[in-house]
């Protein structure tokens, strides 16, 4: 199966085997798709790299922990050969990953003259020093990489001292999303916040504590969160479990800003739904942790705040409530600067111009 987005005419197309977790499969995401729950019919658009290349799907289940034991062995004894480089045939060109989990899989299943991935979670782990086996693991499977490329400008020096292998293209890379799933809405005239996010590194209790205070000042601003904590949500706050893709649409057309509260890390974390909100032409209010100023401008497109301060947060978003005006101006800023800079389209044409700058030839 072959991507059916049109690439250039040649006869020199080089092939790019794309990896996917089995829930991801584009026969699954196509699914999705069809009932209008995510934007396009893989994840992250990257059937758009099938305007650069002839680009082939694959899907992996994930590998048993005594296997991932079994290849960190023989990595460690410098056989891992399971589909080596070497191998007089080439499937493909080009192996593609979309973080550190898959690129083990694109390791082990596709044989390719070149191998790229993006790095999501493990440069944390490195700060944090949590997982270090993980991390050893991750590091002897990466280093064998050729490319790899980050949403967060604030990976690349964590990410370039663990490798320390010159040999690596490491390239910073914006994220994006689809500014026709998330269309621009006209500003609401009723105060009403929306935040959304469950994973590790989002700070349920300091945005509890912010949107009290919000509740508090004004009484009659409505509130939705999608968390995995909803007990720490004070009465007059609609914290639920899950939201379908209907509804998240649905929160960021009638919402005024969007707040998100997070941990310090340094991948990003929550610029998905920053960016849905500010395609939909709204301001964010956000933690400032590194990497994210290159999305959300500070006074532009939304207010950073410092780390665990509820009080900071609270204020912006009252500053914001208050100031209808202004919430409109931010929220034109910010869909001007997804169809300008943060969507699927340049994201993946960037992704695609990374790749091709490695070289096929040793």
């Amino acid at each position: 199966m072959h991507s059916s987005e049109e690439h250039p005419s040649g006869n020199d197309v080089q092939t790019l085997a794309v990896m996917f977790p089995t829930d991801q499969s584009p026969d699954e995401w196509k699914k999705l798709c069809d009932r209008k729950q995510v934007s396009g019919p893989w994840p992250y658009a990257l059937n758009l790299l099938g305007a650069s290349f002839d680009v082939v799907p694959m899907v992996s289940d994930s590998l048993s922990a005594a296997r991932l034991a079994t290849l960190f062995a023989r990595t460690k004894l410098n056989s891992f050969n399971i589909l080596s480089k070497k191998a007089s045939l080439k499937t493909v060109d080009y192996a593609f990953s979309w973080d550190e989990t898959m690129a083990v899989r694109s390791l082990y299943s596709v044989n390719a003259s070149r191998y790229v991935t993006g790095l999501i979670w493990v440069t944390d782990d490195l700060i944090s020093n949590t997982n270090p086996l993980k991390s050893l693991f991750l590091r002897s499977i990466l280093r064998q990489f050729d490319g790899i490329f980050f949403s967060s400008r604030a990976q690349l020096e964590v990410a370039r001292r663990w490798l320390a292998r010159e040999s690596i293209s490491l390239e910073w890379i914006p994220m994006g999303v689809d500014p026709a799933f998330y269309p621009y809405y006209d500003y609401p005239t009723d105060p009403f916040v929306f935040s959304m996010g469950t994973d590790k590194h989002r700070d349920p209790k300091t945005l509890a504590r912010a949107l009290a205070t919000v509740l508090d000042k004004m009484p009659n601003t409505e509130m939705i969160v999608q968390t995995n904590q909803p007990h720490l949500f004070p009465r007059g706050i609609d914290a639920v479990a899950r939201l379908d893709g209907a509804d998240v649409r649905r929160c960021y057309a009638r919402s005024s800003v969007i707040a998100l509260a997070l941990r310090p890390n340094v991948h990003v974390s929550g610029v998905t739904v920053a960016l849905e909100g500010m395609s939909s032409g709204r301001p964010v209010v956000a933690t400032d942790n590194p990497g994210l100023s290159d999305y959300i401008k500070d006074g532009v497109t939304g207010f950073l705040t410092p780390p665990g301060d509820s009080d900071e947060l609270a204020v912006r978003l009252l500053e914001v409530l208050g100031n209808q005006l202004m919430g409109r101006d931010m929220g034109v800023e910010a869909r001007t600067a997804v169809e300008s800079k943060f969507n699927v389209q340049n994201m993946n044409k960037s992704i695609a111009s990374f790749i091709t700058s490695i070289s096929l030839v040793t």
